[in-house]
């Protein structure tokens, strides 16, 4: 389980990388849109592939259980996340 999580976390600090790189214009654009498609295409699919791969599966009900609850309080906080990007950005909702 630590394997999954220390890829995530490698899969976020990628991505935070090329954020501050495009924010302080240390990539051009071209090489932003390459890199993007290169990172949402290949690499961020090959990364949950190798890690869930190399995962055992939970063998008894505690183990299913703390992963299940892993997986609710995940989803809990990529909604509170989506809720306040929505507020701080409202995209489209002028009336």
């Amino acid at each position: 389980m630590y394997a999954v999580m220390t890829t995530m976390a490698e899969m976020i600090l990628m991505l935070l990388i090329g954020f501050v790189c495009a924010r302080l214009k240390i990539t051009g654009p071209e090489f932003n849109k390459h890199s993007s498609k290169l990172m949402t295409t290949v690499l961020i699919p090959a990364t949950i592939l190798i890690s869930v791969m190399a995962v055992e599966l939970p063998s008894d009900g505690s183990d299913v259980a703390l992963v299940l609850l892993m997986y609710c309080v995940m989803m809990l906080i990529s909604f509170i996340i989506g809720k306040i990007t929505a507020k701080i950005m409202p995209f489209g909702l002028k009336e």
